[in-house]
């Protein structure tokens, strides 16, 4: 279901088959007519649903997807000073979706004689168009460009060179971007908002350690150092939006909860322990200021906030995952880390607070689902050390980074350092810096196999930790 939804949606309309990119939703049944405003949100989520499929499945069509996600970010919602943008409206000259349409006339003025009809075919382009008038329902000469079939798919059905029929589409569809870019662009919300960065910085971290990308990983690091630096406050705390240089309006449970996300999935991709201090000073703060100390959970404004009839606590997961739910994971995670049964405790009663939702709703918090997931599975605690620049100690967190893993915590201890930060962040780590040489050590509940060092190894004890395996029933 997974696989197949995903795919559908990167074959669809509702991609920008053109400049890439996912558009906020279908308007109709046949996910051919979206509503063409693009959310950073939405392609931070898609983003890493395919990262996950191609993870599991080895299918380079979903790691196509992800990158192609990714570059359209890069290239039109990256602000220079290091945040991502919201979004890209639908509308430009006053119309929605003018800038993605195109008729049969304005492709054949772009593209060589044999290139048109191939990229009608493709493409689906109708003579007298596949997009309909809103208002009077009838087709308006204009086509939204979706292949409803792979490349792969259809040089199966044609008898072609795969390999040769994705250059010749390359090459077309670089022509018709470069014509587009020509046209008015939609207005681009130009706002830098907290809670998104952390999910795009958690998109391009995981991406970046998946398909051994530093510069995605670079890319996340720019956006989480100018999070930290222009949407932090010198007593820690955040703000929710920033705009041409300017930050403003207290940060609300999401905020927090995001950016400590994506700064545990940066820690990931890049070892650099500032990022998990951050994040568990992050953490440690947003306890004190949205915690329900009395029914667990969090609020989601803080507690000295503007005073509200009511202070509202949210579980469902609507658009986007609802700040309890990421917050729930971000404590799992950090407990599991560090071993502070501060994080677990305060995990624990959030797990009270919400059951009942949990029990009659389940598919209403999915994400909060995730973190009761890591803690009954139980989750792997997985600690590399090594010099940093050994091939073999970079095969153990290659490996280790492609493997789709989700309940797990990885460390690493590089050798040769003092790691003073790192050792303060996880004390019990203190049990492994004498292991000079590369080492993979697989721990649950603090207790460690045997120490792994060759690399044939660790490559089997992976695939078998990948594959689908039962929880345990608590009872």
């Amino acid at each position: 279901m997974v696989t197949h939804t995903l795919r559908q949606i990167r074959l669809s309309g509702t991609y920008d088959q053109v400049g890439w990119g996912i558009h906020r939703y279908s308007t109709d049944q046949h996910w051919l007519v979206p509503h063409f405003e693009k959310m950073l949100y939405d392609q931070a989520l898609f983003s890493i649903a395919c990262l996950e499929s191609f993870q599991v499945t080895k299918d380079p069509f979903f790691q196509e997807a992800c990158e192609s996600t990714l570059a359209y970010v890069d290239r039109e919602l990256s602000s220079p000073a290091g945040g991502f943008y919201s979004a890209e409206d639908a509308d430009s000259e006053g119309e929605e979706g003018k800038f993605y349409l195109w008729t049969k006339a304005e492709v054949s003025a772009v593209l060589d004689g044999e290139e048109a009809p191939l990229f009608y075919q493709l493409f689906q382009l109708e003579d007298g168009g596949n997009y309909l008038d809103e208002a009077t329902g009838r087709k308006t000469g204009s086509n939204i460009p979706h292949p409803g079939q792979s490349l792969v798919e259809y040089a199966r059905l044609n008898n072609e060179d795969t390999s040769l029929l994705e250059q010749r589409v390359e090459k077309i569809r670089n022509k018709i971007f470069r014509a587009r870019e020509n046209r008015i662009h939609p207005q681009l919300d130009d706002k830098v908002l907290t809670d998104w960065n952390g999910l795009m910085i958690s998109a391009f971290a995981q991406a970046g350690r998946a398909f051994q990308r530093p510069d995605y990983v670079e890319r996340a690091a720019r956006a989480a150092d100018f999070c930290l630096a222009e949407l932090r406050l010198p007593n820690g705390r955040l703000m929710k939006r920033w705009r041409m240089g300017q930050a403003g309006l207290p940060a609300h449970l999401e905020d927090y909860a995001f950016l400590i996300q994506g700064l545990l999935d940066l820690y990931e991709a890049s070892w650099n322990p500032a990022y998990l201090v951050d994040a568990r000073e992050l953490t440690e703060l947003a306890i004190d200021l949205f915690e329900d100390s009395e029914q667990g959970g969090f609020f989601l404004t803080a507690k000295d906030g503007e005073p509200l009839l009511t202070r509202p606590k949210e579980i469902y997961d609507g658009a986007i995952p609802s700040g309890n739910s990421i917050m729930a994971m971000n404590l799992a995670r950090l407990g599991n880390m560090t071993g502070d049964q501060k994080f677990l405790d305060c995990l624990d009663h959030a797990f009270s607070a919400f059951s009942g939702f949990l029990q009659s709703n389940p598919s209403g918090a999915e994400n909060f689902l995730h973190s009761l997931a890591f803690i009954l599975h139980p989750p792997l605690e997985i600690v590399i050390t090594g010099n940093a620049e050994d091939p073999l100690t970079q095969s153990f967190l290659r490996e280790m980074g492609s493997s789709f893993l989700p309940f797990k915590s990885v460390l690493f201890l590089p050798s040769g350092k003092k790691n003073g930060e790192l050792l303060h962040f996880s004390p019990h780590l203190k049990a492994f810096s004498s292991t000079e040489e590369p080492t993979f050590f697989l721990c649950r509940d603090f207790a460690c196999e045997h120490p792994r060092t060759q690399l044939d190894e660790v490559k089997k004890l992976l695939r078998n930790l990948a594959k689908p395996s039962k929880l345990t029933n608590p009872d």
